[in-house]
């Protein structure tokens, strides 16, 4: 089994066309239009080719020969729920193990059927006693068991470390599992507002992540970075449907924090108004950030620009990345950003000696390997792909991309990706070491903590951070010093 195997998306172990019948469609035709198929089963579409539901021989039984009365729509099974054909599959388990179904409709970006999943077809292709722990809680309708399924991934967590998962399969896995929960309490809060007379959402809207979240990069204890992107409505109909969503987000958040997710200090979050915007307000305060480039707001950018949708159809967050891509890449604006993050210098000191932490206190003689590490990397990779106008938000999603563009040179792309991987591995080692030995998990990494291939490896890996920062400088410098 290989491992990068976790990291499947949906439609990449769909097989051949799938049957896609119409609800009028004779059983006795099915079960001929089926003799070929994989797994047995047609897909019932309408006419737009949206799923209404699934039937296969078992569904159909023995109809006696010419009876032309038994159409497929008698015998379906009805399902309203499908799935993403760029879901991961760690997504398209959770969803079928949530509302018990055997089968689950794979559809495209505008909702048209393009094949049928099989949950034992999807648990073939992955490891499936690596994920298995966590996937019933991740259908549970209680918040309880949701919480239980966030603090069960710590313990399986230290597990993939120990068998030797790749740091990203790891975090693809976190950010599978985050990204169901997100999506589980979002219908919770969906429901307890039509259990309150509230109807259904007035817009359509997209809740958003951003900051680590949004680039599927988080450790073990993410905080809420969470907002909306509402479509727009007249403003005479702003107090109704404002109202509306100041209900749901304060249900979110809440809900996420007893699931787990701490709330944001900063109060990033969608109960504040500042991160719960319609598409284009969120044009203008992006243009505002942008174009006065000062201090506050550059930080603002800081935070927002690793945006991802989480729940929604994800229309309007496609629609404002592109809007970002548009605006950002001014020198100016790129040249004050860059300002911002100097701060975040890697933990280097003469003759390429690891500078620890020289505050009293418990980390006294750590390197604080988020700050000091994870940080300048993350932060100067971002400056280059807003000023290329990339898509991507993962971090190394971002330095493949530079280097397909031939920002990068080989050397550079390869150093600067295993920098990513060595450095997110000791963070996520110390933090299972520390959460087994009863302390606090944070960002600090004991010098001692590392072997003596580890510490020579993370000087070569702050070496190549320093290289990338030192050549960003000079691109940027004209009006800079």
């Amino acid at each position: 089994m290989r491992l990068d195997s976790l990291l499947q998306r949906t439609g990449e172990i769909l097989s051949g066309r799938p049957r896609l019948i119409s609800p009028t469609t004779p059983c006795i035709e099915v079960i001929e239009r089926l003799r070929d198929t994989p797994d047995d089963v047609a897909l019932v579409v309408d006419a737009a080719q949206r799923p209404l539901g699934w039937l296969g021989a078992r569904e159909i039984g023995s109809p006696p020969a010419g009876d032309a009365a038994m159409t497929a729509e008698s015998r379906m099974i009805r399902t309203e729920v499908s799935v993403d054909v760029d879901a991961l599959l760690l997504d398209a388990v959770a969803t079928m193990r949530r509302n018990s179904l055997k089968f689950l409709p794979v559809v495209d970006a505008d909702g048209r059927a393009v094949g049928i999943l099989s949950l034992d077809r999807a648990r073939g292709a992955l490891a499936a006693d690596l994920i298995d722990p966590l996937l019933p809680a991740c259908g549970a309708d209680d918040v309880d068991t949701l919480r239980a399924a966030k603090q069960a991934r710590i313990g399986v967590v230290g597990d993939w470390l120990r068998q030797g998962l790749p740091v990203t399969a790891i975090q693809g896995l976190l950010a599978g599992l985050d990204r169901a929960l997100y999506r589980r309490v979002a219908e919770i809060c969906l429901a307890q507002q039509r259990r309150a007379g509230h109807g259904a959402p007035p817009v359509d809207f997209d809740l958003i992540v951003m900051g680590s979240a949004g680039r599927g990069e988080s450790l073990l204890h993410p905080d809420q970075d969470n907002g909306l992107i509402l479509a727009d409505y007249p403003a005479r109909e702003h107090p109704r449907i404002d109202a509306w969503f100041v209900e749901f987000s304060a249900c979110l958040v809440a809900t996420l924090a007893r699931v787990g997710f701490p709330r944001c200090s900063g109060q990033v979050m969608a109960t504040n108004p500042l991160w719960r915007k319609t598409l284009p307000e969120w044009r203008r305060q992006i243009g505002i950030w942008a174009g006065r480039a000062e201090p506050p707001g550059l930080r603002m950018c800081d935070i927002f620009f690793d945006f991802s949708p989480r729940y929604g159809r994800g229309a309007l967050a496609v629609e404002l990345r592109g809007h970002v891509a548009a605006i950002t890449h001014h020198p100016v604006f790129l040249r004050e950003l860059y300002r911002t993050d100097e701060e975040h210098g890697v933990a280097l000191g003469l003759f390429g000696r690891l500078r620890t932490d020289p505050l009293a206190g418990p980390h006294h003689g750590e390197i604080h390997l988020k700050l000091t590490g994870l940080l300048p990397l993350v932060g100067t990779v971002r400056i280059l792909a807003l000023r290329e106008g990339l898509s991507e938000t993962g971090t190394l999603a971002r330095i493949d991309a530079l280097r397909a563009r031939q920002v990068l040179e080989a050397d550079e792309h390869d150093a600067l990706g295993a920098a990513y991987r060595q450095i997110v591995f000791l963070l996520l080692r110390q933090q299972i070491r520390d959460l087994e030995s009863g302390r606090p998990s944070g960002h600090h990494v004991p010098l001692q903590a590392l072997s003596t291939r580890e510490h020579r490896e993370l000087v070569a890996s702050f070496k190549a951070i320093r290289r990338l920062r030192s050549w960003v400088h000079e691109e940027l410098s004209a009006g800079l010093d």
